[in-house]
């Protein structure tokens, strides 16, 4: 293989990889590869289809004319491409013409088909070929070109349906966002879209959702995105967090209190299920409301009548209650710590929030909204971020979700701020793996030592607050020799009014 083929590969392994952004949807896709793999293999002529369970179709050519492109379609149900696809194997043959595996074929006869390099694949709910076709004493059927395009066959499916599940998300996306004030909600991925289609369904028809999912995972958000797109978005939304009541004020705070029902009620209190009438409860955390007030929350369900702590007269509250938690309900009721009764009224429609880690295509866009939210809140400049960094906070494991995601960010901010620097960098966002990084950013051996030597020196400098005497002392080093070092890698104090000693 030539240079030229070489640098061909490497642009179709580039591709194969998502490594363009050049080609951002299906049909750019195929061309481009299409094109790279015929000048790779020298075919005459190439073609190439898809088609998912919907029988939506895609296909690109390169040097066929229309009526070559007909009779290549028309061998997809009844020629050598046919064979390919039903087998599932790679026909490779230097002349159809002579081969008595399809000499005897109309199509084969009648134009003479030299050289053909077919190749089927099927994934992800895609079936498609690639067709290659050649002259005759063509290196077609060479070793080489057949792993080429095997290779080729085999990795531009997972491409694809990538693409395809991208498309059909954006759309979808874009769809659900001019529908409904989706603002408090960040992230375009499959998994929360089916989540958000599911919430904003219901949101208009007033039953009780349940909305499970592990800590920090958004919860509240779409608590309050559903309440913001439902009928009752101009009356109150009033978030409980159960996990915050003591037992002995919880039936006081979501009922009220009679005057004189217990030490603090000098006169009759309100509690949340009366300052929420006409709107949206949220019981977040109810996984943990003592048992005896599920009792009287269960009740108010199924009548929509309660009574204040203390009292004796029944009053009315049209609300609309959604809850959340991260417990287990089957393991909470077999254990009585959560009424079975309740659970089913709860749980009208439940939803599950995707763990951070099943979206993780959202963290970029949830990175710079925390950028830009904390350093408004901050007043300071946005800062930027490395976008290798932003690449390694994406295969973080992120056991807190979206909250711990934020609180990096948070840290991340001010110890940029400390350092003043306008972009986020590794030692800001993650400092346990800043050691990692610097070894891995390092091609040679000269260079992963400089990187080692100029953050060992910088490290006992500081710790030294710059006094060179005391350091080259600590190191066992000339004062001299530690005075070239720090010329040598360019090493300067943060703090400009400090002299050193």
């Amino acid at each position: 293989m030539n240079q030229h083929q070489l640098e061909l590969q490497r642009d179709l392994y580039r591709l194969l990889l998502g490594d363009n952004e050049a080609c951002a949807d299906i049909d750019s896709v195929l061309s481009t590869a299409l094109q790279l793999v015929v000048k790779i293999t020298g075919a005459r002529i190439g073609y190439i289809e898809l088609r998912n369970r919907d029988s939506k179709v895609w296909w690109s050519k390169e040097h066929c004319n229309e009526t070559e492109v007909a009779t290549i379609r028309q061998r997809i149900s009844t020629g050598i491409i046919a064979e390919a696809i039903s087998t599932g194997e790679t026909i490779i043959t230097p002349s159809a013409f002579l081969d008595p595996r399809f000499s005897g074929r109309d199509s084969v006869r009648e134009e003479r088909i030299e050289a053909v390099l077919c190749s089927p694949f099927l994934r992800d709910g895609i079936i498609g070929v690639v067709y290659l076709q050649g002259d005759n004493g063509s290196d077609l059927d060479d070793a080489d070109n057949m792993m080429e395009t095997k290779l080729f066959a085999k990795h531009i499916t997972p491409l694809l349906a990538n693409l395809r599940n991208k498309i059909e998300s954006d759309t979808v996306c874009s769809s659900l966002r001019k529908r409904f004030d989706l603002s408090d909600i960040i992230g375009d991925s499959p998994v929360l879209m089916s989540r958000l289609h599911e919430a904003m369904t219901i949101a208009e028809i007033d039953v009780t959702v349940l909305i499970t999912g592990e800590t920090g995972t958004g919860k509240g958000a779409l608590a309050r995105a559903i309440h913001k797109n439902s009928p009752r978005k101009y009356k109150p939304f009033v978030h409980v967090n159960c996990a915050n009541l003591p037992e002995q004020l919880a039936e006081s705070e979501l009922f009220g209190a009679a005057r004189g029902a217990h030490s603090g009620a000098y006169t009759d209190i309100k509690g949340k299920i009366s300052a929420a009438k006409g709107g949206t409860l949220f019981l977040d955390e109810i996984g943990v409301l003592p048992v005896t007030i599920q009792a009287k929350l269960l009740q108010f369900l199924e009548d929509g009548c309660y009574c204040p702590l203390g009292s004796a007269v029944p009053l009315e509250s049209d609300v609309r209650i959604i809850t959340a938690s991260n417990i287990n309900f089957r393991e909470a009721i077999a254990k009585g710590t959560f009424k079975e009764d309740l659970y089913y009224r709860l749980c009208v429609f439940p939803i599950e929030m995707p763990p951070l880690k099943s979206r993780k295509e959202d963290i970029s866009a949830l990175v710079n909204f925390f950028i830009g939210k904390h350093c408004g809140n901050y007043k300071i400049p946005v800062m930027g971020i490395d976008p290798q960094v932003l690449s390694a906070l994406q295969e973080c494991e992120w056991n807190g979700n979206v909250r711990e995601l934020e609180n990096k960010v948070q840290q991340g901010i001010l110890r940029a701020r400390i350092d003043q620097a306008a972009k986020l960098q590794f030692n800001h966002l993650l400092p346990e793996h800043h050691e990692t990084v610097i070894f891995a950013e390092a091609v040679t051996y000269r260079e992963g030592k400089d990187s080692w030597e100029r953050k060992f020196l910088n490290l006992h400098l500081e710790k030294n607050e710059w006094n060179i005497s005391e350091t080259a002392k600590s190191l066992d080093l000339s004062r001299s020799h530690l005075n070239n070092l720090i010329k040598i890698h360019n090493l300067e104090r943060r703090d400009v009014n400090a002299a050193y000693v």
